[in-house]
Formats: structure tokens, C-alpha cells, sequence
């Protein structure tokens, strides 16, 4: 499509719109009163000149269908038929959605702001994430750690971009001194190299065992991987924590 096929898409339906050549974490939205944004890695800032060229503007490779878009607040689709709407007929956005300016203007895109019927909404793309643990073995000894199992499906929440963390209890420290016995709480950190689009897993706590920090889990350099294929613990038998995979979904 077109810059302005897309355009009329992207108005009628309330679907983000980029180039099939841009980076995967990239694209457009209009917000109300024609005001357009920009989201290169889910952060939002109007549209200026530099964030597109003129050869953009002359492109036919303008979708509504995203790359793997994590930082993309829904999941876009084409609409229903394919085709988009013809000026006078329902859905044509005839008064809204106007472009920023030519490249090299160094305006800002469209009216809009606060006046234009409200602000923009935080994106939170980690909302949309998951990270599904299977098979580690934990080192529950009885005596200082017991009943830790950090398998299980764990939402994950936007912190900033490429990095998303949750927090949950699992096990206990000291089991067998009831008045020193309390939950163990962990931290699971997600993070995502915006240029390959590869994940890695971590899974630790401030508890120590044997001296050190507690480690459940952990990626090795060069063992990331894109969204839904297994991550392997890169923790060997003997570690706290050892074994298993991590799927982000």
C-alpha cells in the first residue's frame, strides 16, 4: 500500500502502520484529532522529519501487518477484505489524519496535542508477555531452602525498552527455624536485543546460598532466542537452580 491507502487504514481502524522494511520495532499511529506519533522501540514521540524520508513517502510497502512488534500495544491486522475505504464512504478519515510535514521541515506532525480530544496512552507492551518456564530443578536442601519451583507460566511487565521484569514468592528460606522462616522472592528479568529481536531469561534473588546470591536460571552469551523458542538454563547440575527452559510467549 501506499502512504495514504495506509493511512485510511490505519484512521478507520485504529491500527499502526509502518514500512515492511523498517525495523521490526518501528511504526506509526494516529491518535485523536489526526495527530500522528512515532513508537521506534514502543517509545512515543510525535512524528518528525527525521523519523521518515521522502522516499517513504513514495513507498508501496506500507502495511497494517507488524514484524514481531513486542513493543506494539495490539496486534494489528489487515482489515476484513483487504481493501481500503473510498473517500466519501464510511470509515474514510476526509477531515483527521493529516502528515507531518515534508522531510527537512522540522515540524511536528498534524494538530492535535491535549486539544484534540485527549492524550496518548502509555504503551505497555508487557502486558501482552509471557514467559513460560518448564523442567528446572531447584536446590531445595531442607535446611536452608525448601518447596522452590519457579516453573509456571510468569507475566512480565514493560519496565523500559528491550527489558521487562516481574517479581513472585517461590519456597521458603530457613523452613525449619519457624520464627527466621519467610517467602523467597524472586525477580525474573526479560530482555530483548531491539536489533535481533532475541531474548534472554535471568531468574534470581537476594537470598543467598553458599555464600552467594541465589541463581535460577540464566542465559548464556549466544544462546537467545526469538519469541516461542525455548531457552536453554544455562546453569550447570550442581547450581541452585539447574536444567529447564524459558519460552517467552
Amino acid at each position: 500500500m501506499t502512504i495514504l491507502e495506509a493511512a485510511v487504514i490505519s484512521i478507520a481502524n485504529n491500527l499502526p502502520i509502518r514500512r515492511a522494511s523498517w525495523a521490526a520495532d518501528k511504526w506509526f499511529w494516529v491518535w485523536r484529532g489526526g495527530h500522528w506519533f512515532s513508537f521506534p522501540g514502543g517509545q512515543p514521540h510525535t512524528v518528525v522529519a527525521t523519523d521518515y524520508t521522502a522516499a517513504d513517502l513514495l513507498a508501496t510497502d506500507w502495511t497494517t501487518v507488524p514484524a514481531p512488534l513486542a513493543a506494539c500495544p495490539i496486534t494489528p491486522t489487515e482489515p476484513l477484505g483487504g481493501n481500503s475505504p473510498d473517500p466519501g464512504q464510511r470509515g474514510f478519515a476526509s477531515g483527521g489524519g493529516r502528515f507531518p510535514p515534508p522531510p527537512g521541515s522540522g515540524g511536528g506532525g498534524g494538530g492535535g496535542g491535549s486539544g484534540s480530544g485527549g492524550t496518548l496512552p502509555t504503551p505497555n507492551p508487557g502486558t501482552s508477555l509471557n514467559v513460560d518456564i518448564t523442567g528446572v530443578t531447584c536446590g531445595n536442601d531442607g535446611l536452608n531452602f525448601s518447596e522452590v519451583d519457579i516453573d509456571g507460566s510468569h507475566s512480565v511487565d514493560f519496565e523500559s525498552p528491550g527489558v521487562w521484569k516481574t517479581t513472585f514468592d517461590s519456597g521458603y528460606s530457613n523452613p525449619t527455624d519457624p520464627p527466621n522462616k519467610k517467602p523467597v522472592n524472586w525477580t525474573l528479568t526479560l530482555t530483548k536485543d531491539l536489533t535481533t529481536l532475541k531474548f534472554t531469561v535471568s531468574v534470581t534473588s537476594t537470598e543467598r546460598y553458599g555464600g552467594t546470591f541465589l541463581a535460577a536460571f540464566a542465559t548464556l552469551p549466544g544462546q537467545e532466542q526469538l519469541l516461542g523458542v525455548p531457552i536453554s538454563n544455562a546453569h550447570a547440575v550442581g547450581d541452585f537452580g539447574d536444567g529447564g527452559t524459558a519460552t517467552v510467549s
